[in-house]
C-alpha cells in the first residue's frame, strides 16, 4: 500500500510529485478479494493532500483503512457498485456530478474512475462553487417565474428622502420610486414595467396622499413593521377593492396588492343580504331563535345557548333580551329540562330531522306552534303564537258539532309508489254525520272511507270526490243514497281544501218527498186548468149561443111584430137585446180573464212600440170619433207574451178613452224608462233584478185614490153602468198579465185632473 508519504508507489518521482502538488483530488482503492477470488472490498492505497483537504480526512488515517469501514454510508450506494464495475470490466468511469454528503462534507464532485491492475485510480474535482452558482441561477430564475406567474401585483419601491441617501441625517421620505415590477402590476395597473421602473410613486398614483396610504408605506420603512390591509382606491381611472401586503427592503418597501373586488363585492352584497334578512328577522311577526350545543368531554349534548333571537321572540315569551341571550335553554325553561321537548332539541341537532308541534304554555297562558329545523352543531327555532286560532279552532269545532248539517274531511289514499287513488281515510267528522251513522266521532276519524260507506265506490260518490282532489275544483250536487241501511235524498258539496276533501251533507228527503208532491199537484193542476180552459171556452159558446137567438128573436118580434106589441113591447125587446148584448161581453171579458189565468205562452222579445202602434190601430174609429191626442215616447223591447201585453195595453188605452172629460180634448200619453231601485214597490224591490216602468197617462174624469185597490177586483165599477160601459173586468185583466210577466201595476189619480198607470215589467 502506498500514501502520499510513499512515492514508490508511482512509476516515477516526477508523475507523484505532479499528483501530489495537483488541486484534482486522487485516491488509489486496492481490491480485496477472497480464496475464491471473490471481491470483498477496497483499501486505501494512497491519496493526495488534495483528495485528503476535500474529503476532510488526514491522509495517514485513511492509508491502509478499509473503505466500507471508513465510509460506511457507501456500502450501498452507486460509488462502491461503480468502483466494482469499473475493476471486473477494466472500462474506464466518468461520473459528472457526485453529491457527497459524509462526515460533515457536502460537496458536488466530478468524478473519475481508472483501473490500475487490481485497484482502481479515482480523480475527483470539487464543484460546488460552480454547482452553487448554478444553483443561485436556478433559484433566480424559478424566484423569476414565481414573481411573473403570480397573480398578485408585486412591486419594489426605493424610499426618496428629502436630503437624499445616505447614513448621515438622510431625512423624512418625500416619494418613493420604482424599482421592479411584476407582469401582473402590468396587467393590473394597464401599465409596462419600462415605464413604470424609475417613475416616482406620488407621480403614478398622487391619491395614495390623500387617502393616507402614502404615510402607511413610509411607517413601514421607519420603523420596520409591516402591514397588512384591505383598501377601496378611487382616483387615477382605478376603483375598486384591493389587499396590500407592505414589508420593509432596505431603504424602502417591497409590497403585493390582490384585487379583491369581486370577493369583497360579494362579501359587501352577503353583508347587506345579512343585515336585509336579519331585518325581515326582526320585523317578522313570527319568533325566531337559534341554539348551539354544549357538549361535555365525550361529545354529549348537556345543554343549549343561544346564539341569535329577534324582538318577535321576547315579545312572544315576554322576557328582556339579556335573560334569553345570558341563559341557557336549561336555566331558562327549568321544568322542561329533563322532559319531551328537550329530547326532541337533541334530535334535531343530531340526526338534522326537522319536527312541528304545538305546545301548551302555562306559564305564558298561550299556544305555540314550534317548527325545529337543524342548523350546524344546533338547530333554529321558528314561534308563532296561535293561541287565538286555538280558541277560533275550538269555537269552530263546537260549530261544527252542533251544526245540523253533516261534515266529514277525507284524506286521499294512494297506491304504494303511484299517484292514483284507492281510497279516502276520514280526518275529520262532526258529531252530526257521526250520529246518522250510529257512530261518534272518535270511531270514525282514521278510519276508511269504503269501511262505514261500503257502496260509494258502486254509486259514484268516490269518482266525484277523486275528480275534486284531481281537478281542484269543487263539486256540488244531489245525490240519491241507497245503500248501508240508508235510503236518503242528500245534497252534497264536495271542497278541496288542504289536499283533502271537505264535504258537507244536508238530508232533504223530507223536501223531496214534498217536492215530488208538489210536482204531482202541479201536473194534477195543470191538467185542471186544461180542463177548465175547455169547460170556459165551451161554456162561453153554450152561453153566447141562446144570447144571440133572444137578440135574434127579438129584432124578429120588432119588424114582424111591431104595430101589435105598441111601442111599450118595443122598448121592452130593446132592453131585452141591451142586457143580452151585456151579457155577452161579460161572457168574452171572463173568457178573456180566464185565459189570462190558465195559458202562458213562453217568454219572447216583444217590441212594445210595435205593439202599441198595432193596438192605437184597432182603436182607431174610437180615436177620431173622440178627436184625441195620442202621444208616444221611445218604447223599449221587454220579454214578455204577446197577447197578454196586447190585452193590457188596449184596456188600459180603452179605458182612457171611455173614461174622458166631454169638455176637454183627450190628451193620452205612453212612455218607459228603467225604473231605480228606490222607486220600485216593495214586493220588487225584494225580488230584486232591473225593471222598466211603463206609464199610460190620461186628462181624463180621474178617481179619488181611496178605490185604488178597489178598481182592479173583479166587477168592481166606481160609476154605473147607464154612464159608461163596461163588464169591470179590464183592470183585472190588467193586473193578472203584469203578474204573469212577473212585475206589478200601481196607479195615480185625482179627480177632473186624470190617472197615470205605471206597469213594472221585468227587463
Amino acid at each position: 500500500m502506498m500514501s502520499s508519504a510513499q512515492p514508490g508507489a508511482f512509476p516515477s518521482q516526477l508523475f507523484q510529485h505532479i499528483v501530489d502538488d495537483s488541486r484534482v483530488g486522487v485516491v488509489i482503492l486496492e481490491a480485496i478479494r477472497n480464496e475464491q477470488g471473490e471481491f470483498q472490498d477496497f483499501i486505501f492505497s494512497y491519496i493526495n493532500p488534495a483528495g485528503a483537504a476535500i474529503l476532510g480526512h488526514p491522509a495517514d488515517a485513511l492509508s491502509g483503512q478499509s473503505y466500507q469501514s471508513s465510509f460506511s454510508q457507501a456500502i450501498n450506494s452507486d460509488l462502491l457498485s461503480a468502483y466494482q464495475q469499473v475493476l471486473e470490466t477494466g472500462e474506464a468511469l466518468r461520473i459528472p456530478e457526485v453529491h457527497y454528503a459524509a462526515n460533515g462534507a457536502k460537496r458536488w464532485f466530478d468524478l473519475g474512475i481508472t483501473r490500475y491492475g487490481e485497484a482502481v485510480v479515482v480523480t475527483f474535482t470539487d464543484i460546488f462553487t460552480t454547482k452553487q452558482v448554478g444553483e443561485s441561477d436556478r433559484q433566480n430564475r424559478f424566484m423569476d417565474g414565481v414573481f411573473n406567474v403570480t397573480n398578485e401585483a408585486i412591486y419594489v419601491l426605493e424610499a426618496i428622502r428629502e436630503n437624499g441617501p445616505g447614513p448621515t441625517n438622510p431625512g423624512s421620505i418625500v416619494d418613493f420610486r420604482y424599482q421592479r415590477i411584476n407582469q401582473a402590476f402590468e396587467r393590473m395597473f394597464g401599465s409596462r414595467a419600462d415605464v413604470i421602473i424609475g417613475q416616482n410613486y406620488l407621480k403614478l398614483f398622487p391619491t395614495v396622499k390623500t387617502s393616507g396610504l402614502f404615510d402607511r408605506f413610509c411607517a413601514v420603512v421607519e420603523t420596520g413593521q409591516p402591514f397588512q390591509q384591505e383598501v377601496f382606491y378611487d382616483g387615477e381611472g382605478i376603483c375598486g377593492w384591493y389587499e396590500l401586503t407592505v414589508v420593509k427592503l432596505d431603504d424602502g418597501v417591497v409590497g403585493t396588492t390582490r384585487d379583491i373586488t369581486i370577493r369583497k363585492q360579494a362579501q359587501l352584497d352577503n353583508q347587506k343580504q345579512a343585515a336585509f334578512r336579519n331585518q325581515i328577522l326582526q320585523i317578522s311577526s313570527s319568533g325566531v331563535i337559534a341554539y348551539q350545543a354544549i357538549r361535555n368531554p365525550e361529545g354529549v349534548i348537556t345543554d343549549f345557548r343561544t346564539v341569535f333571537f329577534n324582538q318577535a321572540y321576547e315579545q312572544i315569551f315576554n322576557e328582556s333580551a339579556e335573560r334569553i341571550a345570558n341563559l341557557t335553554f336549561k336555566q331558562r325553561f327549568v321544568d322542561l329540562a329533563s322532559v319531551e321537548l328537550f329530547n326532541f332539541y337533541i334530535n334535531i341537532t343530531e340526526t338534522g330531522e326537522a319536527f312541528r308541534r304545538d305546545r301548551y304554555y302555562p306559564h305564558l297562558g298561550k299556544w305555540l306552534n314550534l317548527a325545529g329545523t337543524h342548523l350546524e352543531d344546533g338547530f333554529l327555532i321558528i314561534v308563532n303564537d296561535i293561541t287565538d286560532l286555538k280558541r277560533a279552532t275550538e269555537q269552530l269545532q263546537t260549530v261544527i258539532d252542533q251544526a245540523h248539517t253533516g261534515i266529514i274531511m277525507i284524506r286521499p289514499l294512494r297506491v304504494v309508489n303511484s299517484d292514483q287513488i284507492e281510497d279516502f281515510t276520514i280526518s275529520l267528522v262532526n258529531r252530526s254525520q257521526a250520529e246518522y251513522l250510529g257512530l261518534t266521532p272518535g270511531e270514525l276519524v282514521g278510519q276508511l272511507a269504503s269501511k262505514h260507506f261500503t257502496t260509494y265506490k258502486a254509486n259514484g260518490l268516490f269518482d266525484r270526490y277523486r275528480q275534486v282532489i284531481e281537478t281542484g275544483e269543487p263539486q256540488h250536487f244531489e245525490h240519491h243514497y241507497e245503500g248501508d241501511g240508508i235510503d236518503v235524498w242528500v245534497d252534497i258539496q264536495a271542497i278541496p281544501l288542504n289536499g283533502e276533501v271537505l264535504i258537507t251533507f244536508w238530508d232533504h228527503t223530507a223536501m223531496k218527498s214534498l217536492q215530488r208532491q208538489l210536482e204531482t199537484k202541479v201536473l194534477e193542476l195543470s191538467k185542471a186548468n186544461e180542463n177548465l180552459q175547455q169547460f170556459a171556452y165551451a161554456a162561453s159558446h153554450d152561453l153566447q149561443e141562446p144570447l144571440r137567438k133572444v137578440q135574434s128573436f127579438c129584432d124578429v118580434i120588432v119588424e114582424q111584430y111591431g104595430p101589435q106589441v105598441g111601442e111599450n113591447g118595443r122598448d121592452m125587446m130593446r132592453r131585452m137585446q141591451g142586457a143580452a148584448g151585456r151579457m155577452q161581453v161579460l161572457i168574452r171579458d171572463l173568457l178573456a180573464y180566464s185565459r189570462t189565468a190558465t195559458h202562458q205562452q213562453a217568454l219572447e222579445p216583444i217590441d212594445l212600440n210595435s205593439l202599441v202602434t198595432n193596438v192605437l190601430s184597432d182603436l182607431d174609429v174610437v180615436i177620431q170619433e173622440t178627436g184625441a191626442q195620442i202621444r208616444i215616447e221611445a218604447l223599449p223591447i221587454v220579454p214578455g207574451d204577446r197577447l197578454q201585453l196586447g190585452q193590457l195595453v188596449q184596456n188600459f188605452l180603452s179605458n182612457a178613452l171611455k173614461f174622458r172629460r166631454l169638455d176637454e180634448t183627450p190628451v193620452i200619453e205612453v212612455g218607459a224608462k228603467e225604473a231605480s231601485l228606490g222607486v220600485l214597490p216593495e214586493p220588487l224591490r225584494l225580488k230584486g233584478g232591473r225593471y222598466v216602468a211603463l206609464t199610460i197617462r190620461d186628462n181624463g174624469i180621474g178617481f179619488d185614490t181611496r178605490y185604488e185597490d178597489r178598481i182592479f177586483g173583479l166587477f168592481q165599477r166606481l160609476h154605473g153602468r147607464s154612464q159608461y160601459e163596461g163588464s169591470g173586468i179590464g183592470l183585472a185583466i190588467c193586473k193578472r198579465v203584469a203578474e204573469n210577466h212577473g212585475g206589478t201595476i200601481t196607479v195615480e189619480s185625482k179627480i177632473g185632473e186624470g190617472t197615470e198607470f205605471t206597469v213594472y215589467l221585468p227587463m
